[in-house]
């Protein structure tokens, strides 16, 4: 069993987290779920995070100083796909899927991240009512985009033919 966090760490990783969506809706007992759980990563500058050759996303990773780019794995194109900075959270999709990644994520300089474990993602999912509405508005949000990409996909083969 983990050791938990000194009081004063827990008490400064609560106020890093406060200051940002969905942690700053989150119920006390929710957050000191999180800051007595996490795990401080620290990345240097090109060192890849996170990916599809990892397996199934089992970590939850919290930016906590520093930032990462994203860009499908499959992408032979450099250009940064997505940015994360501070306080935001990565790679959602997969570890609430419970699947592989299908990003590629790199720390563009030097990374800290919390890293939270899956059990401690599911405990939050049962816990927080904060956490669980943030994670189906992210889910709601990619099905718009998908739908919207469908919507000109198929337009723009209709126009074609």
């Amino acid at each position: 069993m983990a050791t938990a966090p000194p009081p004063q760490l827990e008490r400064a990783t609560i106020e890093f987290l406060r200051k940002y969506a969905p942690f700053n809706e989150m119920e006390a007992d929710a957050l000191r779920l999180v800051a007595g759980r996490a795990k401080l990563g620290y990345y240097a500058q090109g060192t890849q995070v996170m990916g599809p050759h990892a397996g199934v996303a089992r970590t939850l990773f919290i930016v906590q100083r520093g930032v990462v780019h994203s860009r499908p794995a499959d992408s032979t194109d450099e250009d940064v796909t997505f940015e994360y900075a501070a306080g935001e959270i990565f790679p959602l999709n997969a570890v609430l899927g419970e699947r592989a990644s299908t990003g590629r994520y790199e720390a563009a300089e030097d990374l800290f991240c919390y890293e939270l474990d899956r059990e401690t993602v599911e405990a939050l999912l049962a816990q927080s009512a904060a956490f669980q509405r943030f994670c189906t508005r992210h889910m709601d949000s990619l099905l718009q985009q998908a739908r919207a990409a469908l919507r000109h996909a198929y337009s723009a083969e209709s126009i074609s033919d």
